[in-house]
């Protein structure tokens, strides 16, 4: 992807999410770390231990689905500490 697009791509992220820590996987490397399909949308939330929890995003929901389980992982990192 080139890099004016991926400039652009990661100004939108942080604008919608700007509390929101998102790592951009240009070259691949979590992605063959979590088994992900390359070329397809793809994204894992990965927990504080490291766990990476894939979401489809291409299914209806998505959005609702990813907040759920960054809330529930929020929930269990402060009740384990």
């Amino acid at each position: 992807m080139p890099g004016p697009v991926r400039a652009v791509i990661a100004f939108q992220l942080r604008r919608a999410a700007p509390h929101t820590p998102i790592c951009l996987d240009w070259n691949g490397d979590l992605s063959k770390h979590f088994g992900l399909v390359p070329g397809k949308p793809n994204a894992v939330v990965i927990a504080a231990d490291g766990t990476g929890y894939p979401v489809d995003v291409r299914s209806e929901g998505v959005e609702e689905r990813i907040e759920t389980l960054v809330e529930a992982l929020r929930t269990r990192m402060l009740t384990t500490r």
